[in-house]
């Protein structure tokens, strides 16, 4: 089941399909996610044919689930009870500025 999981989920690669979006993105990363490494926001940037619409929003005490965070580690998840300060104010702005009134 591992190795299952291992194929079909860990070792997804997004690339082909960044290559084909064309719609504004906000890319939201923690610096303390274990998870998803920071290095996946210059895959992205590299990945995404208008890096014009691309925004990349790093919150460096934020954990996976933008918690913030001492560690990022799994211990530390039942202590943790505020997200990222700042993290709901940037998804706003991005929202404001990039979403189209229909």
């Amino acid at each position: 089941q591992l190795q299952r999981v291992w194929r079909n989920d860990f070792s997804f690669d997004p690339r082909p399909f960044a290559r084909r979006v064309h719609q504004p993105v906000l890319a939201l990363f923690g610096g303390l996610d274990k998870s998803t490494p920071i290095e996946s926001a210059a895959n992205l940037a590299n990945a995404v044919p208008d890096r014009g619409k691309l925004t990349i929003e790093f919150f460096p005490t934020a954990n996976h689930a933008f918690l913030q965070a001492r560690t990022g580690g799994n211990a530390e998840i039942p202590t943790l009870s505020y997200f990222e300060p700042g993290m709901f104010a940037s998804m706003h702005r991005w929202l404001r500025a990039n979403a189209q009134a229909h």
